[in-house]
């Protein structure tokens, strides 16, 4: 950017949306502005950014440009409009762990679900993954069966496997029968 003593920062956004209506707010008023975009920002790190976007303003129109946005800032805060569900056929919190789970780029992403953890098998048959719930059944009573009172403390473990993964597996199941159908 040239001359950068002559701008200030005036807004910082990484959503998209909120830049183009703070962008068009600042067109329709005739201010002149500059958007620098921060993709690989080295004080973060690559995978680290803080702001993805800055606008800046020239310092004699500070003032004007800050009042608007502050009123088109909150005008956006404002309208309540629910996000567009990305899975319209699940509840919203999947929709949310699903949406998480589609950002990352991790080989195996977990969140904790309290009815896999405390139903375990059941949790996963209710799911309609069969053959997950018969393999979860029988390592628990099998190791219970083989160990007695040990096998309690294993089969604690795949109760514990299944709270930490059972959302990313239905992610899994919804993924493949969403791309065969």
């Amino acid at each position: 950017m040239k001359n950068k003593e002559e701008y200030e920062i005036i807004f910082r956004s990484n959503i998209e949306h909120e830049l183009e209506v703070v962008e068009q707010a600042l067109l329709d008023h005739e201010i002149e502005y500059k958007i620098e975009r921060l993709h690989d920002n080295p004080i973060f790190g690559q995978n680290k950014k803080l702001w993805e976007n800055e606008i800046w303003i020239k310092k004699e129109d500070f003032q004007i440009a800050s009042e608007l946005i502050d009123k088109t800032t909150e005008e956006l805060s404002n309208t309540n409009q629910e996000p567009a569900k990305i899975y319209p056929d699940l509840s919203d919190y999947y929709n949310k762990i699903f949406k998480r789970f589609d950002e990352e780029t991790t080989y195996f992403n977990t969140s904790w679900n309290w009815a896999a953890f405390v139903f375990s098998w059941l949790w996963y048959l209710y799911h309609k993954m069969y053959v997950k719930s018969a393999i979860i059944l029988a390592l628990e009573v099998g190791l219970i069966l083989w160990l007695g009172a040990k096998g309690f403390i294993f089969a604690f473990f795949i109760i514990f496997f299944c709270g930490l993964h059972g959302n990313y597996h239905k992610y899994e199941q919804y993924k493949s029968t969403s791309e065969n159908s």
